[in-house]
């Protein structure tokens, strides 16, 4: 069996080019890396909702324009998921299961977590009181056109 293996085998050189070892602090590293990046990057994301939602004071208006956008997107995603889920076989199909999981899980995030913590913390004073400036709330001049 082994010669028959050997058969047709083309005869090529193999010589060590490059060897290296990683240690396991690598990971280590690498984990201690993405915390700082996640850190960082919440701490910037929620700065910029504060600011922007401060001065132009559009959380209200924002979440109205965006359940259409979420629902239409939710929609066509969960469509897809569905057409994998009975046309394709195997694994395909369980990716269109974890799919459309994935798909409502964020559609309840989106919907009603994200919702009701944008309004506690629009209950509370560091979102309420904004600073006045040259646009009114509720003017209409403040479009950002998200």
């Amino acid at each position: 069996m082994t010669g028959n293996a050997v058969d047709g085998a083309l005869p090529a050189p193999v010589e060590v080019v490059e060897q290296r070892s990683v240690g396991a602090t690598l990971g280590d590293e690498a984990i201690a890396a993405s915390t700082w990046a996640a850190v960082i990057g919440i701490t910037l994301t929620a700065a910029f909702m504060v600011y922007v939602y401060r001065v132009l004071g559009a959380l209200a208006a924002g979440f109205r324009n965006a359940l259409a956008v979420i629902a239409d997107s939710s929609i066509t995603t969960l469509l897809a998921a569905a057409l994998l889920f009975f046309l394709a076989s195997g694994p395909v199909r369980g990716f269109g299961i974890t799919l459309s999981l994935g798909v409502l899980a964020s559609m309840v995030n989106a919907l009603l977590i994200t919702r009701a913590l944008a309004d506690f913390a629009t209950d509370r004073s560091l979102l309420r009181e904004r600073r006045s400036g040259p646009v009114s709330p509720g003017s209409g001049a403040y479009d950002v056109g998200w």
